[in-house]
């Protein structure tokens, strides 16, 4: 059977097809956009028909349609800039014109962002290393990732870049000098010990302690670099350089600096054809994210993580095989809640990716079991009876990054490589052949290996996954980014319409008409200055109201966020929070951050057996006067120490997350008191203006910028790791002469002395505890002074907004009728010209606002067939 056309149309919930057998065309078929991909045809014809590649090309055309419609509202804008001359409506326009073509830049680079979040370990480089085709990213069983880095696949290049921004540049120089500082002043036992415990990052201590001389290589990053090598180098220093920081006293973490900047790029060709089929879409961008549970990190990378979750289309939660369900449980499930939350969309696109399934063994889960499991624990997979709904998938990263490699470096066209890569990896090398692997190697044939290797890419599972994942990012991410530009050009069109109307109508009006309008309207912005310099004396009153309302709410905080020792490590629930639950009944604002702190609360015995396997035990130190827990070697000392300041970490960071929150409450409603104010005052004056101008009007107060974020740095505390002797009893033999033996014979006997017996090391808990509060009393009037701080910035902001809009507002009109007047005093062939000129605008904007409604009509039924 020859297939000679296939034909397709969206409609509604369904895409039609319509198929050409030979020379008879079948009836067109209704097909569910997520339904079976084969369709029967009459007499007996199966054609397959792949929906996804069907919508992509329905999607490509939509995506140039949108593209010429941009062209032409860019056109229209610079029209309506020449035809309504006036100085400050053509700066109007121009600015209108620029913001279209930012939009229609937009739409032709599309970017299909996909993030994938994982805990440490479960493959995640490897991963996306595997999609790459090469080991790009790099990886280790260290922590390894805290910069979030961005992998665009663009199908023009021919090999990879790294891509920096100049800002990037200068914050990582100005951190690597500020180490680079604070190392040569650094205790020398101190080193000792956080290099013997940090070894994956010894090598940076060597770096900064070779002396600087212009023939030596700096550890500043370029702006681009280029080659594999050369790109996992830089990334691995970039990371570790943060990662350090954390361990140096003295040196401000640039992670906050950063978030702020644009992410490193990677751009990189692609390699597999499934992943080429976005490029005429647009290009597939890949974020790697931080390991979401590092010991002591996970409050501060949280935000890192928040951050790239807001800007993706799709999120991938990656698990690892061997550990499902076992660990991190309750972490993960936060996680996914955290997800959707962020989301905020009708469509749930989050996927989970179970990684290492080539480590399944006799006894393992089953697909089955592992994908009942995800549902059950995350409310993630099956949706229903359509299993093209499934969002769990298994894969294999490491089957996936091997057979990438061997279809990249050709060695399917070399036997001998071929073989040698193979026999290189004996792991693989079992996997794919077998048990007798050796002698089956030396005797295969490379047409039999390269059958063998894409039978184990298939198994991997990656193929399967990634398919789906792209046609997520192209059914939800290409129209959603179309529909947001075309609704922004939208809203300039309507100004054209506002402008259009109200010039008809001026210019049918008198000079002398015209003339009293403008000079009423400028009484009324004369109006606004005045009333702005008399709510001068009522903000400042709301000012010292707000400042005396946070008074009252941090001080009583600060007291309930000190701790003891007694109560801060107790098992004891009740005890841990017993002043945080008096609060609550003296103050309304404070329930929220209670009932947080109860609902994370884990005490510190529990979640140190959680994190290692050291002897502790709460019963054996509470009620030591100093608090000391004691190790019979340093290490475990260091250990233990290490762990009380990660779960210290964690609790403050929640506090004061917790506190920010409460006041930002206050601010927020405090701005609200102050837009209630300025509504009323204006009020009359907008009405007046309203009525004057016969239209409604509406002003919003901008949002307010975000919170600042107060660095917290409990990794620089440290409690004091002492060596102590162990005493203990000790037998021993001593040798004596009896007397009754005239003293002249020796006798040996056992006898049990007091003394020394090795060293024992202790942790003072009380250390930690004195630091703590330090902290919590700096940091809480940190951010008290900063609430003060943007009292004063915002209000003052928030006002001057506030009139500036209105005065925008009504200066707008009279830029109209200035050009009103200019136009009303020329002759009357002039007059009517202008008339036609207006008259053409009008129906130009026109036929554009029917055309941008169908393309949104378009972009909602593909959104409708993928929600």
């Amino acid at each position: 059977m020859e297939i000679c056309r296939t034909t397709y149309t969206m409609g509604g919930d369904r895409l039609k097809i319509g198929v050409t057998v030979g020379r008879k065309k079948t009836t067109p078929i209704a097909l569910d956009v997520f339904g079976s991909s084969v369709i029967n045809v009459t007499q007996g014809a199966e054609v397959e028909a792949m929906y996804s590649r069907d919508l992509k090309f329905d999607i490509e055309g939509l995506q140039q349609d949108v593209i010429t419609r941009l062209d032409q509202i860019s056109e229209l804008m610079t029209t309506a800039s020449n035809i309504l001359g006036e100085e400050n409506l053509n700066k109007k326009y121009t600015k209108f014109k620029q913001e279209v073509d930012t939009a229609k830049q937009q739409v032709e680079n599309l970017e299909l962002v996909m993030s994938i979040i994982a805990p440490m370990k479960a493959g995640k480089s490897t991963a996306i290393n595997a999609i790459v085709g090469q080991e790009l990213l790099p990886s280790r069983s260290d922590a390894m990732t805290t910069l979030p880095t961005e992998v665009v696949f663009k199908a023009e290049l021919e090999q990879p870049i790294l891509k920096l921004s100049q800002q990037v540049v200068s914050v990582f120089s100005k951190t690597i000098a500020a180490l680079r500082s604070n190392l040569q002043e650094f205790d020398t036992d101190q080193m000792k010990r956080i290099r013997a415990k940090y070894g994956h990052l010894d090598y940076l201590f060597k770096l900064f302690e070779k002396k600087q001389n212009p023939s030596s290589p700096s550890l500043v990053p370029k702006q681009e670099t280029f080659d594999l090598n050369d790109i996992r180098g830089t990334l691995t220093v970039l990371n570790d350089i943060i990662r350090l920081c954390s361990l140096i006293d003295g040196v401000e973490d640039p992670i906050g600096e950063l978030l702020g900047l644009d992410s490193p790029r990677i751009e990189t060709p692609f390699w597999q054809q499934d992943a080429q089929e976005t490029a005429n879409v647009g290009n597939l961008v890949i974020i790697d994210t931080p390991g979401s549970n590092e010991a002591g990190q996970e409050q501060r990378l949280e935000t890192v993580i928040r951050k790239q979750i807001e800007k993706s289309a799709v999120v991938l939660i990656m698990l690892n095989f061997g550990t499902i369900g076992a660990t991190d449980n309750d972490k993960v499930k936060t996680e996914v809640e955290n997800v959707r939350k962020l989301q905020g969309r009708g469509k749930d696109n989050l996927y989970v990716l179970v990684n290492q399934i080539d480590r399944r063994g006799k006894g393992s889960r089953t697909p089955e079991q592992v994908k009942e499991f995800v549902k059950q624990a995350y409310g993630i997979g099956d949706s229903g009876d359509n299993k093209d709904t499934n969002r769990v998938f298994e894969i294999s990263a490491h089957w996936a990054l091997f057979s990438a490699n061997f279809f990249v470096q050709g060695l399917d066209k070399n036997k001998d490589k071929a073989k040698d890569d193979i026999k290189s990896r004996p792991d693989i090398a079992r996997d794919l052949l077998g048990a007798e692997w050796e002698e089956d190697l030396e005797d295969a044939s490379l047409e039999e290996l390269e059958r063998k290797v894409r039978r184990l890419r298939e198994r991997s599972g990656f193929d399967k996954f990634l398919k789906k994942a792209i046609e997520e990012l192209m059914l939800f991410a290409a129209p959603k980014s179309m529909k947001e530009a075309l609704q922004e050009s939208c809203s300039y069109l309507n100004k054209i319409e506002e402008d259009v109307r109200l010039q008809k109508t001026a210019i049918d009006k008198k000079v002398e008409e015209t003339q009293k309008d403008k000079y009423e309207l400028e009484s009324k912005i004369h109006s606004l200055n005045n009333c702005r310099n008399r709510l001068k004396i009522q903000i400042d009153q709301k000012h010292k109201k707000l400042n005396d309302k946070l008074e009252g709410l941090i001080i009583p905080l600060k007291e309930a966020a000190r701790v003891t020792s007694n109560d801060y490590f107790s098992n004891d629930r009740n005890k841990a929070l017993k002043k945080w639950i008096q609060l609550a009944h003296q103050q309304d604002v404070a329930k929220e951050i209670v009932n947080k702190i109860i609902d994370e609360f884990i005490s510190f015995e529990v979640w140190i057996k959680e994190k290692s396997n050291l002897p502790f035990n709460w019963k054996d130190v509470n009620g030591n006067n100093d608090y000391s827990v004691k190790f019979s070697s340093q290490a475990d000392a260091e250990e233990f120490a290490k762990l009380a300041v990660d779960y210290a970490t964690g609790r403050t960071e929640k506090l004061f997350d917790s506190i920010r929150n409460a006041t930002k409450q206050e601010l927020e409603k405090s701005r609200q008191e102050l837009r209630s104010l300025l509504d009323s005052q204006t009020k009359q004056i907008i009405e007046e203006a309203m009525e004057q101008l016969s239209k409604a009007f509406d002003l919003e107060i901008p949002p307010p910028p975000p919170q600042p974020q107060p660095k917290i740095d409990l990794d620089s505390i440290q409690p004091s790791v002492n060596q102590l002797p162990e005493y203990g009893y000790v037998q021993e033999y001593e040798t004596y002469r009896p007397f009754y033996f005239l003293w002249l014979v020796k006798i040996k006997k056992k006898v049990e002395r007091y003394r020394q017996v090795g060293n024992k090391y202790s942790v003072y808990l009380n250390d930690l505890i004195t630091q703590i509060n330090e902290l919590i009393d700096t940091n809480i009037d940190r951010i008290y002074q900063g609430s003060k701080q943007y009292i004063i910035e915002q209000f003052e902001k928030d006002t001057e907004t506030f009139f500036q809009n209105l005065q925008q507002y009504l200066g707008e009109y009279q830029d109209l009728m200035n050009w009103s007047l200019t136009t009303q005093q020329q002759s009357e062939e002039k007059q009517k010209i202008m008339v036609e000129k207006i008259n053409i605008l009008e129906n130009y904007y026109n036929e554009q606002i029917t055309k941008v409604t169908n393309h949104l009509k378009q972009i909602e039924s593909l959104l409708l067939n993928n929600g």
